[in-house]
């Protein structure tokens, strides 16, 4: 039989691994990121920033890079959850409304659940924090998430009152109750999507990790800041012939804290992978990743989100 390994990502991504084991359903690790931008990756070529994870399966996967979404996060995600065009879910915007997916529609965690899968998602939901709109009424048996479009605001209580510190020892929602977590959001995503990984690693699975990084507030740790404190982000494009935009001195250091977050989500792709290895389960998972992409140009600003998908068959 033909297995699969399929890579999904998106600057806002699925990847599967066909197993050791001969298993009828393979499993499905669905990672998406949040406004992270195109170049924002080392295998698309900036030259500052390593990525060697993501890199990986960029390298070893078929990669769709002219592929077209919504231009917000809301309707994207509720049409990467129902297959269908955003304004049919009733998703139309990000907020005041316009971010609650209608209770009707069938996601695919409802689909893979009556398939047996068990389903889980952590990080960014943003379809709903209210019966009947939640993850854990949409399908999801395991639900961490943060509430509203990001961590830090106001949609999200319970991180907003933090300020600065928004992103570190957040209280989240676990099956819809308030839990406190140590730690840096990118982490404790990443670590409780890999809790759940090998909780259900006899079972077939469908984890969804919606990382909130690298949206705003660029909150990231000292460890992952360092490594970019000191480049000039504007340097090193002088032979490329795609256009920039002159950066100034606040462009920089976001650029700086963008790079930080990345790399953490990158060394968090690379403790998915190799627990995935460890179990066994490395060649039976379908991983996809996605991002949601910024782009400015001149005065006006406006949001593409695109989806690269990468997939080969074994």
């Amino acid at each position: 039989m033909d297995k699969k390994l399929g890579f999904l990502i998106i600057p806002a991504s699925v990847l599967v691994f066909p197993g050791c084991q001969r298993i009828q359903s393979p499993n499905v690790l669905l990672i998406i990121t949040d406004d992270q931008g195109y170049g924002d990756l080392s295998f698309t070529g900036n030259p500052h920033l390593g990525t060697p994870n993501i890199d990986r399966l960029a390298g070893e996967s078929l990669r769709f890079s002219n592929f077209y979404v919504c231009p917000v996060s809301a309707p994207t995600r509720s049409s990467l959850m129902t297959g269908r065009y955003s304004l049919r879910t009733g998703v139309h915007d990000t907020y005041n409304g316009g971010a609650i997916m209608a209770a009707n529609e069938v996601t695919i965690a409802e689909i893979l659940k009556g398939k047996g899968y068990r389903t889980g998602i952590f990080g960014k939901w943003h379809l709903g924090d209210s019966y009947p709109c939640r993850p854990t009424d949409q399908g999801f048996d395991e639900s961490i998430v943060h509430l509203g479009g990001g961590m830090g605001q106001p949609g999200d209580f319970t991180t907003f009152v933090k300020g600065d510190s928004s992103y570190f020892n957040p209280v989240l929602w676990h099956n819809g109750e308030q839990q406190s977590y140590k730690g840096y959001c990118s982490d404790i995503f990443a670590g409780t999507a890999i809790d759940f990984i090998i909780e259900n690693r006899n079972k077939p699975f469908f984890c969804y990790l919606a990382f909130n990084a690298p949206h705003t507030p660029l909150q990231v740790p000292g460890e992952y800041y360092s490594l970019f404190r000191d480049i000039d982000p504007s340097s090193g494009f002088e032979n490329d012939i795609r256009p920039f935009n002159p950066m100034n001195e606040n462009n920089k250091e976001d650029a700086r804290r963008v790079y930080a977050m990345v790399k953490s989500i990158d060394d968090n792709i690379g403790k998915i992978l190799q627990k995935l290895g460890e179990l066994n389960l490395d060649e039976n998972t379908n991983l996809q990743v996605i991002r949601i992409m910024i782009r400015e140009l001149r005065d006006l600003n406006y949001m593409i989100l695109k989806i690269i998908l990468m997939s080969r068959t074994i």
